[in-house]
């Protein structure tokens, strides 16, 4: 159960980050997704994702608070 709900959960975040990277840019071919998360369901998750959309998902995985760190320091150069 707690499965199904993470997973929903998943798909609902990259949704939303698909139409918010997209909504500026009408061409936007892919998505950046900051992720703590390493699952080997994840890889499925995305690759299923990029199959339905087309929309790449760009990976960029670190412990929260290296990403916090990174996000933070790139400010508005983060990809």
């Amino acid at each position: 159960m707690m499965t199904r709900r993470l997973r929903n959960s998943l798909i609902a975040s990259l949704l939303v980050s698909a139409a918010l990277a997209s909504a500026g840019i009408s061409d936007a071919a892919e998505v950046n997704l900051y992720s703590s998360r390493h699952y080997d369901t994840d890889e499925q998750l995305y690759s299923r994702f990029t199959e339905e959309t087309g929309i790449t998902v760009n990976r960029i995985e670190g412990d929260a608070d290296e990403l916090i760190e990174r996000i933070r320091l790139e400010g508005e150069q983060s990809p």
